[in-house]
């Protein structure tokens, strides 16, 4: 049968809709790559499906080593001193590196969605035991030694977690659950004159829904306060905006929640596919199709920016890499990186070869 222009754009939509990595979560990558930025600015990684970590100048963005490493890479981060090179795989591990030769230090199995706290030279990371409930794991970036954990009930779902930068606490949110004691509207009920994020509020406080958000002491693990929200989302990035919880997600409404359980909603002018933030949590970066956002959270501020147009299939944002200060680096499903000036605008851009 023939296909026409209109079920190829719906079969295109559905497969960026079930393949696509959540920006909490990577599994599967849709292709591309992802960077990381040394401490110093002096080393810029960047890795994806091509299962090679890609060594980089990031001024001239000219690669100057590969190194293939077998696996699938979806996150990267470097340690404080720059010593070591951190790596998340599709296979829920991370991975590390010594970045004076590239050789592998260590290879942790079942830690999956890598958190880091480089100020604390910490790393979080997910076990995921569907017997028992799933689990934090805080892990020392010298050694990968255990420095603390926190277990979960049965049943639990987590959909975002992330320290603060000072490596003192961590904020956890959990899948949605149905709300009996919360209204549940139709779209049609939605008040007219709602503006944002006053819609989005109203929207989430009355579809039925609820989840959990923790915060926690690290390493130690003890709980600090554990609340239920009206905010719901698949899967999020978390950053902390002093003793707040930033919770980032691919669309819809962001949140801050405070350790009290109030929660307050912003939006982003577009998705974030892929995410990045700052070390010290001031800045988040996301990105989608051909667009990305550059916001600082106090106050939040986003500037927006686009890249130029490749032919074919879409160009999507992957991930974002960037220190305190200084440049951003992005890279993308097109195997392109970036260097972001601070004003939102590509400096400059180059092709993996």
């Amino acid at each position: 049968m023939k296909k026409t222009a209109a079920s190829r754009s719906l079969l295109i939509a559905t497969l960026v809709a079930t393949f696509a990595p959540s920006p909490a979560r990577a599994g599967i990558p849709l292709g591309g790559m992802t960077v990381a930025i040394s401490p110093d600015g002096k080393t810029l990684v960047a890795g994806g499906d091509t299962r090679t970590l890609v060594i980089m100048d990031p001024e001239t963005l000219e690669v100057k080593d590969r190194v293939w490493i077998e696996t699938t890479i979806t996150d990267l981060a470097f340690s404080k001193d720059g010593a070591t090179l951190l790596v998340g795989d599709s296979a829920a591990r991370v991975l590390t590196f010594k970045t004076a030769d590239w050789s592998k230090k260590a290879v942790l199995e079942k830690r999956d969605r890598l958190a880091v706290a480089q100020q604390a030279d910490l790393f979080a990371a997910l076990e995921e035991d569907y017997n028992n409930g799933p689990s934090i794991f805080f892990h020392a970036v010298s050694d990968n030694g255990v420095k603390g954990s926190l277990r979960f009930a049965k049943g639990d779902r987590i959909v975002g977690f992330g320290m603060n930068p000072e490596g003192t606490k961590v904020a956890i949110l959990f899948g949605d659950k149905a709300d009996p004691s919360e209204k549940k509207l139709e779209y049609k009920d939605i008040p007219k004159d709602l503006k944002e994020p006053e819609r989005s509020t109203f929207q989430q406080q009355n579809d039925g829904k609820m989840a959990r958000v923790v915060f926690a002491e690290v390493p130690s693990g003890k709980i600090l306060a554990d609340h239920k929200t009206f905010y719901t989302t698949s899967a999020c990035k978390v950053l902390f905006n002093g003793d707040k919880a930033c919770l980032s997600t691919l669309s819809g409404p962001q949140a801050m929640v405070d350790q009290d359980g109030k929660v307050e909603l912003f939006l982003l002018p577009q998705y974030g596919y892929g995410m990045g933030a700052s070390p010290d949590h001031k800045l988040l970066v996301s990105g989608g199709m051909g667009q990305y956002c550059l916001t600082p959270l106090s106050p939040i501020a986003p500037v927006s920016g686009t890249s130029s147009k490749l032919p074919g299939f879409p160009e999507y944002f992957k991930g974002f890499a960037t220190n305190n200060e200084g440049p951003i680096y992005a890279a993308t499903t097109g195997y392109r990186v970036m260097r972001i000036a601070r004003n939102g605008n590509v400096e400059k851009e180059a092709p993996i070869k």
